[in-house]
Order: structure tokens, then C-alpha cells, then sequence
């Protein structure tokens, strides 16, 4: 089979036999490439799992800068950074409930936001978990169950401060990263 150029909105994998496997990516005329090296520019949709060996490159998780007083966050911002940047006041985010195990998101106090402060909400009846300090007592140890809200206040944020959070599918959101001075109101 020739190299062709061809029109379809498809993610074929061909093996030729003469030739080395070949990868057929389409949404608008794109040449058959080389499966070690495929170069996607539009959504493509496979029903099967794929898998990827060697190095991959441009993968990208989401960063949105934001100074907004309030952000409602939704499962389909699983994988956010929210760099936070209001020089003064509060950023109110709010988690979607935690029942979907494995949505993840991080809140980073970003350039001039050293003097805002950036609080973190649950849904009702969820509740944020972890640890702020190396204590080895458990006086490190926070949680959200009483009042809802993760703080990084404006008296002693610096920028570079962040905490990522991973629900379990049930009710709780584990910090899973932390930099600075996190607790709860």
C-alpha cells in the first residue's frame, strides 16, 4: 500500500506486512505516519484502550489563572491547576461532591496573590483530609468535617503555596500534595 492522503474522521492501526505498522489518524487529510511517530491535531475518539510505549510528549494538564471571587469547580476540570492570583480578598472554590473517585485538582497561590487568601469548599456532607506538617503526633493532621473550608490565609500565604486534592468516590478528598501554610476555618 502507497502513502495516500484521505479525508475521515477516524484512528485506524493497520499492519502491513511489508512494511512497518502503520497508524491512520484522520479529522481532516493527514498521510498515513509511522506508529512510533503519530502527530494528532484534532479530537480523536478510540472505543478500545490504548497503549503507549516510549516517550510521549505534549501531554498537559490544564492551568487556569484566575482572580475571581468565587469558582464553582466541576468534575470536568479534573486535572485544573487553579493558579490563584487576586492580590487581596478571598477565592472561594467549591468541590464537587466526592463521589467520583479519582477527580483531582490543585489550588496554587500564584504571582501577586500573596496578599489574597484562598479558601476551598466541599459539598455538603464531604469532608478534605490531610497532613500539613512532618509532626509525627498527628498535630499536623487537618480536617474539613466541622466547618467545610480549606484555608491558605492572606497573613501567611507566599506565592508557591499549593494542595492538591484526590477524592475516593465516597466523601472524603485527600490532600495528595501540600506547600505551606494550609488549615481550616
Amino acid at each position: 500500500m502507497s502513502d495516500t492522503d484521505y479525508t475521515a474522521p477516524v484512528l485506524r492501526y493497520n499492519a502491513i506486512p511489508e512494511r512497518h505498522d502503520r497508524l491512520r489518524l484522520g479529522t481532516a487529510t493527514k498521510r498515513w505516519l509511522s506508529a512510533d511517530v503519530a502527530t494528532v491535531t484534532a479530537a480523536a475518539v478510540t472505543a478500545a484502550a490504548a497503549t503507549f510505549t516510549g516517550a510521549t510528549t505534549g501531554v498537559r494538564q490544564t492551568g487556569t489563572v484566575t482572580a475571581a471571587a468565587t469558582l464553582t469547580v466541576t468534575a470536568a476540570m479534573s486535572g485544573t491547576s487553579f493558579i490563584c492570583t487576586a492580590a487581596a480578598g478571598t477565592q472561594v472554590f467549591t468541590l464537587p461532591a466526592a463521589v467520583t473517585a479519582g477527580l483531582v485538582y490543585t489550588f496554587i497561590c500564584g504571582a501577586g496573590a500573596a496578599g489574597g487568601e484562598i479558601r476551598v469548599g466541599v459539598a455538603s456532607g464531604d469532608n478534605i483530609v490531610g497532613k500539613t506538617s512532618g509532626a509525627q503526633d498527628g498535630t499536623g493532621l487537618v480536617s474539613t468535617a466541622t466547618t467545610g473550608l480549606l484555608l491558605n490565609t492572606a497573613g501567611g500565604n507566599v506565592v508557591g503555596d499549593f494542595v492538591t486534592l484526590v477524592s475516593d468516590g465516597v466523601t472524603t478528598w485527600y490532600m495528595r500534595g501540600v506547600a505551606g501554610a494550609w488549615t481550616v476555618t
